[in-house]
């Protein structure tokens, strides 16, 4: 197998990761490639910038029995699995210029930089197709590999939106590898769930969730399930839309905290001592994660701003309509 990527050290140490976390450097793809040696796996790590690390980062590297190159295509040959711990914005990149040296019914493994549908497209775009010729899933490591605080991997079978990435070869041979290090391995449903679970934006996600369940509790004023639902929906999609066009700040500088407040004000007394109702629910098989903004620029491409007014207001109207009716 093959790990892409030794890891950014000098971000590790800046951030703290040893004091906070435990463990000793090499830490990120280095460390990967250390525990996956380790757990029986010939392994190649490739780093185009091998030189520039610290010689006993590298050491603790070879002495777990990793073979070292600066060349990616060299590591990927006869690689059943590839490990991407490549930096942000430069994995395409390197996908596609990997992607002639791929061994045939590989699978390739985004860690925590990169999506696996970035992955997918990289690979169409080399004249690969997925998943016949190469496999993508992911082997999030859900932490900084290499800390004492690292003690899971998650990687994911399906997709939500139905596209096939990975056969189920290629996704068991992923779990087998990941539970091979002795880390717990989560398998979720669906790939667009690992990095909003694995990455920074858990911190955010933890909250929302605490703040969904608290919101069911509005349940006691007489409000059916069916409208909290649809307004959290309509807060979450419209926080979405402004975070897309304006990011954080411009978020905050468009609302008006002051009116938050004072609406609030409104509602909280009769929350006061409200304990969380029982939730009923299935998991969602089938679900499509949309950029607005981005969306809407596609359609307009495709058939004009009209044909993207008519768009928009029929998706309101069947969205509208479904949740009524249901």
């Amino acid at each position: 197998m093959a790990v892409l990527g030794f890891g950014n050290q000098r971000l590790y140490e800046r951030i703290g990761a040893a004091e906070k976390l435990g463990g000793e450097p090499p830490f990120g793809g280095a460390a990967m490639a250390i525990e996956f040696a380790e757990a029986g796996h010939d392994v190649v790590l490739a780093d185009p910038n091998l030189s520039e690390q610290d010689p006993e980062h590298v050491d603790r590297v070879v002495d777990a029995g990793v073979e070292l190159t600066e060349d990616d295509a060299q590591a990927v040959e006869g690689a059943e699995m590839v490990v991407l711990f490549t930096p942000f914005g430069a994995t395409g990149g390197i996908v596609r210029e990997m992607a002639p040296h791929l061994e045939e019914g590989a699978v390739v493994c985004p860690t925590c930089t990169s999506s696996a549908f970035e992955i997918q497209e990289s690979l169409y775009e080399a004249g690969m197709e997925v998943p016949e010729a190469v496999g993508v899933t992911l082997a999030h490591p859900a932490g900084i590999p290499g800390t004492e605080n690292h003690r899971a991997y998650i990687t994911a079978r399906g997709t939500g939106n139905g596209t096939v990435l990975a056969t189920e070869e290629q996704a068991e041979l992923v779990k087998e590898v990941l539970s091979s290090t002795g880390k717990e391995v989560f398998e979720l449903p669906h790939v667009e769930l690992v990095s909003v679970i694995g990455d920074l934006s858990v911190v955010l996600l933890r909250r929302v969730i605490e703040a969904l369940k608290e919101f069911c509790a509005v349940r006691e004023l007489g409000a059916p399930q069916k409208m909290i639902d649809r307004q959290a929906m309509m807060v979450l999609a419209t926080l979405a839309a402004l975070i897309e066009e304006g990011g954080i700040g411009g978020l905050l500088k468009t609302l008006d905290e002051e009116a938050i407040e004072v609406s609030y004000s409104n509602m909280e007394p009769f929350l006061d001592g409200v304990e969380e109702p029982e939730l009923e629910g299935e998991p969602v098989e089938r679900f499509v994660v949309l950029p607005g903004e981005a969306t809407r620029e596609a359609v307009i491409e495709l058939v004009g701003e009209r044909g993207w007014k008519t768009v928009r207001m029929r998706a309101w109207m069947d969205l509208y309509r479904k949740n009524y009716n249901k």
